[in-house]
């Protein structure tokens, strides 16, 4: 049996794919700015590329199913998928992201995660 490592996009491509400066919705979605519940700014954190926790999440694996880990052995169950995305739409309304910036936030799920739902 093969496996194949999940294809993704960069950030910066990610950003170019949507036309927004990602340095312009990492400050809209900045903890200073906007409170979020810790789990939520980790994740923004791990998306950004930015430590906003302590602890902060260091690698996410979403399986076939759209369920969560983290670590690098993906020994933590973190929630769904599905939820996550929810969650940063509802955010990013508060943090008065347009459109295409939240598209960008979601998008950056499987830029940055060990994706296998669509492997």
């Amino acid at each position: 049996m093969t496996t194949t490592t999940p294809l993704r996009l960069t950030r910066e491509q990610v950003a170019a794919l949507h036309s927004v400066n990602p340095d312009e919705v990492i400050a809209k979605l900045h903890p200073t700015r906007v409170r979020t519940g810790g789990k939520l700014t980790a994740f923004l954190g791990y998306l950004f590329q930015v430590r906003w926790t302590s602890p902060s999440i260091s690698h996410l694996t979403i399986t076939s199913d759209g369920m969560m880990l983290e670590g690098a052995m993906a020994n933590e169950y973190l929630g769904d998928v599905v939820d996550l995305e929810r969650n940063i739409r509802g955010i990013g309304e508060v943090a008065e992201l347009t459109e295409a910036e939240t598209q960008y936030v979601i998008d950056l799920i499987p830029a940055t995660a060990s994706d296998w739902r669509r492997a």
